[in-house]
């Protein structure tokens, strides 16, 4: 890996504590059980791919969301790993 000046080593730090928030609050979404706080976090145009399928756009991630914590699920658990380093050198 090339050598970094301190400021590009600061606006990588900063971007993978962006990340580490971004995934923090997710999880604090989902252990609420709220899909509309969920779905907040996803840009309107985002699609969200997982078992149950394509749920493209924000509406649709709400309703996947929503639909999934209503009444079908008594806890949340999640499992972030990962957590952006691979994205940002």
């Amino acid at each position: 890996m090339p050598e970094m000046n301190a400021e590009s080593r600061l606006a990588a730090l900063e971007a993978k504590e962006e990340l580490r928030a971004f995934i923090a609050e997710y999880c604090r979404a989902c252990d609420s059980m709220n899909g509309e706080a969920v779905a907040a976090l996803f840009t309107p145009d985002a699609t969200l791919r997982n078992a149950a399928g394509d749920h493209a756009g924000r509406d649709a991630i709400r309703a996947y969301y929503s639909g999934f914590f209503d009444g079908k699920v008594a806890f949340s658990r999640h499992h972030a790993l990962n957590q952006g380093d691979h994205l940002v050198q």
